[in-house]
């Protein structure tokens, strides 16, 4: 399974948290653009290696924060991914609030950020797929 992980540059210390979570738990295709190993290089094609990676992608974590509501590419992958039926979950981080979201992704399958719960929620979705 690939697994595509879209969040703000703001949230880096929570987009590594839930990369680590899933290559410890056996997931080793998830993708994190800033991930120094596996992620984007120096030099790539940002637009297009990013848009590859998520092509070959067939489940996606959105981590949802004001910064990324308000990032048109974050929103972008996200529609993305609902066009190509991907499965995801969205992780709510900080005090983003339902009411602030888009409608699209207020209707997605959501977890708050704790590393207790988010983290056994995420788990039970992407084995699911």
């Amino acid at each position: 399974m690939k697994i595509f992980i879209s969040h703000s540059s703001k949230d880096n210390a929570e987009a590594f948290a839930v990369l680590r979570l899933l290559r410890f738990s056996g997931y080793p295709k998830a993708f994190l653009d800033i991930d120094p190993e596996e992620g984007l290089k120096l030099g790539d094609n940002f637009l297009a290696e990013l848009s590859h990676k998520h092509s070959q992608s067939n489940f996606f974590v959105f981590l949802i924060s004001k910064d990324w509501l308000s990032s048109t590419w974050c929103l972008a992958e996200f529609r993305a991914a609902q066009l190509v039926d991907g499965n995801h979950v969205g992780i709510l981080l900080g005090d983003t609030q339902l009411s602030a979201l888009p409608a699209d992704v207020a209707a997605s399958q959501l977890v708050r950020y704790d590393e207790e719960t988010c983290f056994s929620a995420l788990l039970k979705s992407v084995r699911k797929k």
